[in-house]
């Protein structure tokens, strides 16, 4: 709210029934006791008759006669009148609809002694100490004043919790100063605030009762009458509250009082004092005390602390009752037993001790205080006075004259006075700013929140029936309210009993001041904070608390466009009013009608205006005027929009693009062509319904598309804002282009716009932009984007100038559009427009050539020529931009489809996620990232749609031709793909996406994709096959395999080479993983793939590698045609080199180095392989050279590499050992396999290809071959594996050596079959043995032998090949023939 306003705060039941009760004459006693136990509940009749009768006419001013008191949480009222209270609760009504109001909760008589009435009553809430309830009330005390001088305090329920007289003279005032929170932290607690309670008496007598006692009283009564009404037993009496009581001497007739702590005194101060007032100086902290009343009329005490120790009334007559009573009845206990009490000898009976009279209570003495200073006024009584809240020291006091004064406690001067105000009551209103600020001054800062505070003084003239609101302390009136003459002004000026900092924190607002009126109803008088500048001088503070105000008004979910608008109108600057129009029109849902409302009323305020900078506002306002117009009529067009049918005039598409478009019938089909073939490759979630477009946008959203700025012709030059280019195209051009709205209308209503002519470029790039966004409803609506086009080019007399637009509009939104077919048809309508103009242009000439013949207009003519030519040349740059378009057209429909594989679903894999997906491709793209780009992109789909290698390069002609493999097993989309991958290399990009281009971009792809996933071989694999399939071009292959290598492989396998090193043997799985990324089980494969990387670089004959020429422009061009050129479409292309060009680079190789990380990881593999323990490879099988030279890279030609005839023969022998520690294992698991059902031959096969490369990379390690193979074919024989023997025993070069070795065995078996037979057998077979056989035959161990029990048949076969392959004239041959006839004789025995 923007205004003073009372806003209705809780109402009092019953209201009628109080006025009855305080103002009846019915025996109060009766009266009373029948609200103890319960009578006239059920006599509703007679109460009627006795109020009626017995009680007075109520009248509309009793109230004023009454004893009123609101506790500041409004929860409880006390209204009080002679010795009667009603003591009032608020609660929540359920059946008001939740509203709340004052409920009768105890009424009675409070009188105890005769003729006793109430003088004053006060509410007073004590915090409670829960955590459960933090900073809020744990119950309430009613404290009682009554003309006896006695303080009594009550509950809620009428119940007694302390009774105590500190002085026996009527109690006229009790004042409670409680914590205030905001006044703390504006002094920064430099001066201390104590609760207390100070009773003023009718004779000028103060009594200061210590809070934190009365707190602690409180609480231990209540808990006390708790106990006692639940054990049935009376309450103890509670302990006297310890008072300071003073005599406040030099004044007559005190009538009210406030009470002030000062603080410590400084000595400036104190002598200041002295010479002032020619009073001594106090010391220590001091209160100041400030009382109105007669002679003087105001008059100012200060109480020093600490000097005077406090009076603890009434102890002394405490313990004088309770002796009293204890000896009383001691004594008539005695008297039972001992006869005291009988009848005297007059007769007259003993006086009962109930009847003696109680002992008067002791009054404690004063301490008499004498007056500081004071304001004499002889004619001027005080008569109410009431304390500002904060530590500012103000107050303000009202008198008999009918004045209201502002004084100022701390120099003790009348600051303000007001006439006019007989009976005033006042109070003050303190507000705060809720506005957000990080950097103030003189603000309070409480838990990093920052408020700034103003202070307001309510007075209600009673008589004059008006209540006022000023501010402090020069303010003016800021409200006015013409009230009841019979309401009541309540200020409780204090807060909760027991309130500290920390407590405060959770608490509520505490009540300020309020109305109670005649009819029951209590209001709350709400200010808002910037009513505190109200006055002329303060305007700017004025309009930026309002602007502070509405900013946080407009960040509500709720915002009421109305009060809004009321702030605004009552700014007084324009500059600020400025600022709050463009914070108000830029809110969302508030409506055109609000603004239109808000523009209205500030442009006639500034109409008549002289100041520049109102004119300039005016301008503003007709500018913002004139945008909501446009947005209101565009509404109305965008609600005639009907979402378009799906295009279905494919057949006739072609005729239609050339009849509408100028295209030649191949451009018409070519074109009907790509868009039938994307619309079929598009996927179908682009496809939009019509409840999911809402052509509709807020009228803020509109005028944010907008910037305004100063223009010294214009006034004023809008422009569109570029971020919100979005929203404007939908709401500004989506219904004409692809809905029915008539373009005309559109354009029309965006001329009006006031500056809008200079803005052509941008409404022409909107279009096209939201055109683009739209590419699935593009289908079709090709003339109604031309129409659009022609009428947003309203400078047709300006042809330069369109074609530089289109230059630039091409530039920037066409060749960068994502939206290819989208960009494709805007190029043929801009490209149909440009022709139209030319054609246009001709016309023109020709009329020119036949009417005019001077030499001007020959002149004219030459020019004219000029602009025709320009024409022509950039008609022929857009057919060019055209094909562009027709190629990157194709290329993303192939892309498409691509996704389209990613996005099916297969038995192995999930569908590709939107991340997955290949993105579409610009003409920008394709120009400035290099002539690979186009396979790049190709590759990614080929690599995440694991289509076979060998259909990468597949023609026409080839498919034709024979089955390709891979070929059958494609799906529908995989299908699809190839076909439209062969259509564009044949038809749009021959070069760029030619078979080895495809394969070296694809063998880079499956290398990246390995190195994200290291875990799977597979992209190596596949990127191994793709490699080796790039034909003719050795070059290409070897600096491919170059690059892969130093990227990828060379730094894991010199990894794994130090990990077997440390390790001495094949590392388990979490190693492997740790320091080279691929697990143990795979790590033979990784070891193998770079085995063939490392030999397709050595396989590369650099002989056949092509010669570079040098053409006229300097260029390189390689042998082969598919790598020498572009396509004609794009030779203008740029940007970064393809991995094909990067790999032509690649450097000469050290073949040796090869060679040598070849055996390194031949030794890595076969570890990892067959699980080889105690391997050492760095420092066993190579010497110090050749470790070094394994950090080299291959193209290094300086590296010293070892020289095999030097070779040490500690390396010799273990690597002889390692070579028979393979082949030993290899044959162990040849004969596991033979063992089971013939074994597995293609394990087998694998098994004999590692021995064959064991006996080959002995030679490369410097040892004989002969020997490897040799062992290879003892351990065969040794193992049983005689077929295998057999097989290797034919390609021996010298059999002679491994003859000898192989009779051993044939001994070793003969042995064990004579050991194993009948002995009747064996003794007939030793006896026909010639001696030296038998002698062989005993001399054999069979330790040595793998497997004994081989057949006897094929023992005689082995023996009769080792007698063949012996040389005669050995004398190991005789023994072979003896022992071959010693076989077959066992054999036939």
């Amino acid at each position: 709210m923007s205004s003073c306003s009372l806003q209705s705060l809780v109402s009092v039941r019953e209201f009628q029934s109080i006025h009855n009760f305080l103002f009846s004459t019915a025996d109060p006693e009766m009266e009373s006791t029948w609200e103890i136990d319960g009578w006239g509940d059920d006599w509703e009749i007679e109460r009627m008759d006795v109020d009626s009768s017995g009680g007075k006419q109520a009248t509309k001013g009793w109230m004023r006669e009454c004893k009123v008191a609101i506790s500041p949480n409004v929860d409880y009222m006390c209204i009080s009148h002679q010795d009667k209270s009603v003591f009032l609760h608020n609660k929540s009504n359920a059946s008001d609809g939740g509203s709340n109001s004052f409920e009768i909760c105890w009424k009675g008589v409070l009188s105890e002694e005769e003729n006793e009435e109430i003088c004053y009553v006060l509410c007073l809430p004590l915090v409670s100490l829960k955590r459960t309830s933090h900073g809020s009330s744990e119950f309430i005390c009613f404290m009682i004043g009554f003309t006896s001088g006695y303080l009594r305090v009550y509950t809620e329920a009428g119940c007694l919790l302390l009774s105590q007289i500190f002085h026996d003279t009527p109690i006229t005032e009790i004042v409670c100063s409680t914590f205030d929170r905001w006044a703390h932290l504006s002094h920064g607690g430099a001066i201390e605030q104590k609760d207390e309670v100070t009773i003023l008496h009718q004779d000028s007598t103060l009594v200061v009762v210590d809070g934190f006692s009365l707190f602690q009283t409180m609480r231990a009564c209540r808990s006390q009458l708790a106990m006692a009404a639940a054990s049935g037993t009376l309450a103890q009496e509670p302990p006297p509250l310890a008072c300071r009581k003073w005599r406040l001497n030099l004044q007559s007739d005190t009538t009210s009082h406030v009470c002030m702590p000062m603080g410590e005194v400084t000595p400036f101060h104190r002598i200041m004092n002295y010479s002032l007032d020619h009073v001594d100086g106090q010391q220590g902290n001091v209160t100041l005390y400030a009382t109105v009343g007669n002679a003087p009329f105001v008059a100012y005490y200060y109480a020093d602390e600490g000097n005077t120790r406090p009076i603890l009334s009434y102890v002394a007559s405490v313990v004088a009752n309770k002796l009293t009573k204890q000896a009383s009845a001691l004594i008539s206990a005695a008297s039972g037993w001992i006869k005291w009490g009988a009848q005297t000898a007059t007769g007259s009976a003993p006086v009962p001790s109930e009847e003696v009279k109680k002992p008067q209570p002791k009054i404690a003495p004063s301490t008499a205080l004498e007056r500081h200073s004071g304001l004499p006024d002889t004619f001027r009584r005080g008569s109410k006075i009431v304390l500002a809240p904060g530590k500012r020291g103000l107050a303000a006091l009202s008198d008999s004259l009918g004045r209201v004064c502002l004084v100022d406690l701390n120099t003790r001067s009348i600051l303000r006075m007001w006439k006019g105000y007989r009976d005033a009551e006042v109070g003050f209103i303190r507000t705060y700013d809720d506005t957000p600020s990080h950097h103030r001054a003189n603000t309070i800062r409480l838990s990093g929140t920052a408020k700034k505070l103003a202070l307001f003084i309510a007075i209600y003239a009673p008589r004059r029936g008006i209540l006022e609101i000023w501010s402090c302390i020069h303010g003016p009136r800021v409200g006015a309210f013409n009230i009841s003459k019979h309401d009541r002004l309540l200020f409780p000026g204090h807060g909760m009993l027991g309130m500290n900092l920390e407590k405060s924190l959770g608490s509520q607002q505490m009540l300020q001041c309020c109305i109670l009126t005649s009819e029951g109803n209590i209001k709350d008088i709400f200010i808002p904070f910037h009513l505190a500048l109200s006055d002329s001088k303060s305007n700017k503070a004025h309009d930026v608390h309002l602007l502070k105000k509405i900013a946080q008004m407009l960040h509500t979910k709720t915002r009421d466009g109305e009060e809004i608008l009321k702030l605004i109108t009552e700014m007084r600057l324009c500059s600020i009013q400025k600022q709050a129009l463009l914070k108000f029109l830029h809110t969302k849902r508030i409506g055109p009608t609000s603004f239109i409302k808000c523009i209205s009323l500030l442009s006639d305020k500034y109409a008549n205006g002289s100041k520049k900078e109102e004119k300039d506002f005016v301008r503003l306002l007709q500018v913002k005027q004139d945008l909501i117009e446009i947005y209101e009529q565009m509404s109305e067009l965008n609600v005639e929009y009907k979402s378009p049918n799906r295009f279905t005039e494919w057949d006739s598409l072609s005729k239609k693009l050339a009849s509408d478009l100028q295209l030649s019938e191949n451009e018409s089909e070519v074109a009907a062509k790509l868009m039938k073939k994307y619309k079929d490759a598009s996927p179908s979630s682009t496809v939009r319904f019509q409840s999911q477009l809402d052509l509709s946008i807020d009228v803020a959203e509109f005028l944010a598309c907008f910037s305004i700025e100063k223009d010294e012709e214009l006034g004023y030059k809008v422009s569109i804002d570029e971020k919100k280019s979005q929203i404007l195209g939908s709401f500004l051009f989506h219904s004409s282009l692809f809905g029915e709205v008539n373009s005309e209308q559109v354009v029309e209503t965006i001329k009006k716009i006031k500056g809008i002519s200079t803005q052509q470029k941008e409404l022409l790039q909107i279009c096209l932009l939201h055109w683009q966004e739209y590419e699935c409803d593009v289908y079709g609506n090709h003339k109604k984007l031309e129409e659009l086009i022609n009428r947003l080019d309203w400078n047709t007399d300006d042809d330069q100038a369109s074609l530089v637009w289109f230059d630039e509009l091409k530039q920037q939104v066409i060749s960068t559009s994502r939206y290819p077919l989208a960009a494709y048809i805007t190029t043929l309508v801009i490209r149909s427009h440009l022709l139209s103009t030319k054609q246009q242009q001709q016309q023109t000439e020709s009329k020119d050539e036949s009417a005019e013949n001077t030499e001007e207009a020959g002149d004219e003519k030459t020019e004219d020529k000029l602009e025709w030519e320009t024409l022509c040349l950039d008609s022929e740059k857009w057919n060019g931009f055209m094909k562009q378009m027709e190629d990157s057209l194709a290329l993303n429909t192939c892309i498409m489809l691509g996704n389209k594989i990613l996005q099916t679903p297969t038995t192995s894999k999930d569908a590709a996620t939107t991340a997955d997906l290949c993105p579409l491709v610009s003409v920008h793209d394709l120009l400035t990232n290099g002539t690979g780009h186009p396979s790049e992109l190709i590759a990614s789909v080929l690599s995440k749609s694991h289509i076979h290698p060998s259909l990468v390069g597949m023609t026409s002609s080839l498919r034709d031709d024979c089955d390709v493999v891979g070929e059958d097993d494609l799906n529908e989309h995989q299908q699809k793909f190839i076909d439209e991958l062969i259509y564009c290399r044949n038809h749009r990009f021959p070069f760029s996406l030619s078979p080895n281009f495809l394969h070296s971009h694809c063998f880079w792809e499956e290398m990246v994709k390995w190195n994200k996933n290291l875990q799977d071989l597979t992209g190596m694999k596949r990127g191994l096959v793709h490699l080796r399939l790039i034909s003719c071009q050795p070059q290409i292959q070897r600096g491919l395999a170059l690059m892969a290598w130093s990227t990828f492989i060379h730094k894991r396998i010199l990894a794994l080479g130090r990990l077997v090193e440390k390790v001495g043997k094949a590392p388990k799985e979490r190693l492997c993983v740790k320091e080279i990324g691929v697990r143990d089980r795979h790590m033979s494969e990784f070891c193998e793939c770079a085995s063939e990387l490392l030999q397709i670089i050595a396989d590369a004959d650099s002989d056949q590698f092509p010669q570079p020429a040098t053409t006229s422009n300097n260029k390189l061009i390689h042998g082969s045609s598919e790598f020498q050129s572009v396509e004609s479409n794009w030779l203008d292309i740029g940007g970064k080199e393809s991995i094909v060009e990067m790999a032509r680079k690649q450097s000469d190789v050290n073949y040796k180095l090869i060679q040598h990380l070849m055996n390194l990881i031949f030794v890595l593999r076969s570890t990892m392989e067959f699980s080889l323990r105690g391997v050492k490879p760095m420092t066993q099988l190579f010497d110090t050279f050749g470790r070094k030279a394994f950090e080299h890279e291959l193209t290094s030609y300086d590296v010293h590499l070892p020289d095999c005839d030097v070779t040490t023969h500690t390396v010799l022998g273990a690597r002889r050992k390692f070579i028979n520690n393979i082949i030993e294992t290899a044959v162990m698991k040849m004969t596991q396999q033979s063992h089971h059902d013939g074994g597995d031959q293609v394990n087998l096969n694998d098994l004999k290809e590692w021995v064959v490369t064991c006996i080959h990379m002995s030679g490369e390690f410097n040892l004989s071959k002969q020997q490897a193979h040799i062992h290879y074919i003892d351990l065969l024989y040794n193992h049983g594996l005689d077929e295998l023997g057999a097989e290797e025993l034919e390609g021996v070069s010298d059999p002679e050596v491994i003859a000898s070795k192989l009779l051993l065995t044939v001994g070793q078996r003969f042995a064990f079959y004579l050991n194993h037979i009948s002995p009747d057998v064996g003794v007939l077979i030793f006896a026909q043995m010639p001696t030296r056989v038998s002698t062989f035959i005993n001399s054999q161990e069979l330790d040595g032998l793998k497997k004994a029990d081989v057949p006897l048949k094929d023992t005689l076969e082995l023996a009769m090949k080792v007698s063949s392959i012996l040389p005669d004239f050995d004398g190991e041959d005789s023994l072979a023939y003896q022992v071959v006839e010693a076989l077959q004789a066992a054999l036939d025995a």
